[in-house]
């Protein structure tokens, strides 16, 4: 005898068979299980036509299982075995439980709403067991932990009982289905089944199109849910369905319009839901100022937070920390210590969050004082922080050039019980990388590994750098090795870093050979960054003719030439004295598109001030005053040589410029 039971852990039954071995198996999701055809599940009339599910696995498969020793299955099966009535064939007699339906439907749902699924299937288990015929709503609820699972095969097993039994499938059947469709990523064929099932003469209530719509939202086809909604509005969704959305349907639509920046279209959602008279709560507000932050539309922004304080609608936290962080982002800090000091005032109790974003608004400035000061009302007020606050402030150190005082924030994360994680740790790394205490560095790495904090891409790059820039090279290439070892597979800011060390510790020849090597990959490994650290390597090496070969061969590796690289190659063209090629790559780079910047201009102009050649220099800085660009940005001796020459050579110009 075979015995099935479910293994919680892995969402799946495993089969126990005789000689004591367990065996994975996904038999059951297959259909390779027994079909339950026992006399008291056979409906009396025959089995409905219901051409949909062509393709789909109709049967119900049986749960069987060995446990039975919890306390809780033993009360169900005796109350439940206490009316019903054994027979001389040995089976259970099926008998209309009139006072069960609702004991076992209370067990099952507040089982399956706590997602203790492993529960839901013993007691279906028992209830089969002992000849209790499950309703429709309890088979519901059996499709939906299905589905909750991804397992949308077994669910349309239930399914196949359903029909069996001669039930009506209604929307608490199909919308369980549709969701599981989305929870697998098959946003097509969830489309599809909704569909079918309208083309089959079902009619679709407001629950079935708001799961549709939730997941066209989740799965990234916003558009998608758009158009359906705008199908409904203009009544145009076909067979003469329509559904009237509440407000709840409109907040989610409205924030997943924001969240892929379709901020005008949630505007007009905003102003339609309140057309209907829905009035918007708080969580509308703040999806549309959130939105509207998104895209820096301040003052917009502003008006619908004065607008829901006018309405008697109180801001909560969140609204208020997304109004915080969009200030901290402007650099904005005073403004956003305000805002923090209204909600305060207005009763709010600020969280991590708050205290975090505002802190890391001063870090953006070096407001290293302010921050150090919010860190200590924020204990004061009993607020917990988090292993993001510790970060910010060990960064905000760490760039301060104190981090001996980022390591003891690292030591007080300790000894509050929190655990710190590889970008607290990272953060210090790179705070002994720039102080250049390498040795430093090199043992935090060694804790980190000892303590067993992930070692991820982010720590191996870092502590590679520090190591090129202390000119260790052989380090630098060991610690390469060891990254191999741990399975790491180095991304572009790596070998960005490996280029750049080389080409400025004099390996010229490791350099060249490592992009030889990512040029032939079959994994595209070159991009314009590896291009650009080679080129400013070989021409701040004098290997300019070597630098303009390789520059030359750019387009060829299906690579286009960035303000960065012709900069690169002009600054050394000009100097080893080949201003007319630097020129005409200046030329260049302005027919493909590629406009310069303040940086080319300089180093263009310096070559031609160096040579002075009195015409290129006024022909530049007409180009700088028919541009953009301020005079006031050219780098000072540039300014004054400028000066100089416009004043001496062209007056009227260098007037111009001045003002």
């Amino acid at each position: 005898m075979r015995t099935r039971f479910y293994d919680s852990e892995r969402t799946r039954f495993m089969v126990m068979d005789p000689p004591g071995y367990v065996k994975d198996t996904t038999e059951i999701e297959n259909g390779l299980v027994d079909h339950y055809t026992g006399p008291n599940l056979v409906p009396p009339f025959p089995l409905p036509c219901f051409p949909l599910l062509q393709g789909e696995p109709v049967f119900f498969a049986r749960i069987t299982s060995s446990i039975f020793s919890s306390m809780f299955f033993r009360t169900i099966v005796l109350e439940t075995v206490s009316v019903a009535k054994t027979v001389e064939s040995g089976s259970i007699e099926r008998v209309r439980f009139s006072s069960r339906g609702s004991f076992f439907d209370n067990r099952l749902v507040s089982y399956a709403k706590a997602k203790k699924y492993q529960d839901v299937f013993l007691i279906f288990n028992r209830m089969v067991d002992v000849g209790y015929l499950p309703s429709l709503t309890e088979m519901n609820i059996l499709i939906n932990c299905y589905c909750d699972l991804k397992r949308v095969s077994l669910a349309f097993a239930v399914l196949g009982g359903i029909l069996k039994r001669g039930y009506d499938p209604d929307c608490y059947t199909f919308s369980p289905l549709i969701k599981g469709y989305f929870f697998q990523g098959r946003a097509g064929d969830g489309v599809k089944f909704v569909d079918k099932i309208i083309r089959t003469g079902f009619c679709p209530n407001f629950y079935t199109w708001s799961t549709l719509i939730t997941g066209l939202r989740r799965s990234g086809n916003v558009e998608a849910a758009l158009r359906i909604h705008e199908a409904n509005v203009k009544g145009k969704l076909g067979f003469g369905h329509s559904y009237s959305p509440n407000l709840i349907y409109y907040v989610a639509l409205i924030d997943s319009l924001c969240k892929v920046g379709m901020v005008n279209k949630a505007k007009e959602l905003f102003l339609e839901m309140e057309k209907l008279g829905i009035s918007a709560n708080v969580e509308a507000y703040t999806a549309m100022i959130h939105g509207l932050c998104r895209i820096r539309e301040w003052e917009q922004a502003k008006g619908f937070f004065y607008q829901a304080l006018d309405r008697g609608i109180q801001p909560d936290a969140l609204t208020f920390n997304v109004l915080i962080d969009f200030l901290c982002k402007e650099g904005k800090a005073d403004e956003a210590k305000g805002l923090f000091d209204l909600g305060i005032q207005r009763g709010l109790q600020p969280d991590s969050v708050s205290f975090s974003t505002l802190m890391h608004g001063y870090c953006v400035e070096g407001r290293i004082e302010e921050a150090q000061s919010l860190f200590e009302e924020m204990l004061q007020k009993g607020c917990i922080p988090d292993v993001v606050t510790f970060n910010i402030l060990m960064d905000l150190h760490c760039r301060k050039g104190k981090t001996d005082e980022a390591r003891g924030f690292l030591e007080l994360m300790t000894q509050r019980g929190l655990q710190p994680n590889s970008c607290n740790y990272n953060t210090l790394l790179h705070g002994y990388c720039i102080e250049g205490r390498i040795d430093e560095a090199q043992n935090l790495f060694h804790e980190m590994l000892h303590k067993g904090c992930n070692l991820d891409l982010v720590a191996f790059t870092t502590l590679l750098n520090g190591l090129f820039t202390e000119g260790r090279v052989q380090d630098a290439k060991k610690l390469f090795m060891e990254m191999k070892s741990h399975n790491l597979i180095p991304n572009d800011c790596t070998y960005a870093v490996l280029i750049d060390g080389f080409c400025k510790n004099g390996c010229l020849e490791e350099a060249l050979d490592l992009f030889k090597t990512m040029e032939n990959s079959s994994f595209h490994l070159l991009n314009i960054q590896h291009c650009n650290c080679l080129l400013d390597g070989l021409c701040k090496a004098g290997k300019v003719e070597l630098a303009y070969e390789v520059f030359v061969r750019i387009p060829e590796l299906g690579l286009t030439q960035d303000v960065i690289t012709y900069t690169i190659m002009i600054d050394g063209l000009c100097k080893v004295g080949r201003l007319d090629r630097a020129y005409n790559l200046f030329a260049e780079m302005e027919k493909r598109g590629c406009f310069p910047d303040i940086i080319t201009f300089n180093r263009l102009m310096l070559g031609f001030l160096r040579n002075e050649d009195v015409s290129k220099v006024v022909e530049l800085l007409q180009k700088i005053a028919d541009s953009s660009f301020s005079f006031c940005i050219i780098s000072e001796w540039t300014r004054d040589c400028c000066g100089y020459f416009a004043w001496r050579h062209s007056p009227e110009i260098s007037t111009e410029l001045m003002l």
